[in-house]
């Protein structure tokens, strides 16, 4: 799966009845890494992504990734 050229290489449900979660991306680009953590909400026509945290980094990335699920968004 991909969003706004980022592939998205991990998700977790973190609602099941309203179809949340949240997930991690990656893409490279002439400048190097870059990483995303998204909340999303799953809809008939794919997935809709918001409140994106962007990093340079992969370690801050995987923890902010995890602290979401944690925290649910």
């Amino acid at each position: 799966m991909k969003n706004a050229g980022f592939d998205i290489i991990a998700t977790a449900t973190t609602n099941v009845d309203a179809k949340e979660g949240v997930c991690l991306g990656h893409k490279l680009t002439q400048f190097g890494d870059e990483w995303v953590t998204w909340a999303f909400t799953e809809r008939e026509d794919g997935p809709s992504f918001y409140w994106g945290h962007y990093f340079r980094e992969e370690q801050g990335a995987k923890k902010d990734y995890h602290e979401r699920v944690r925290r649910g968004y």
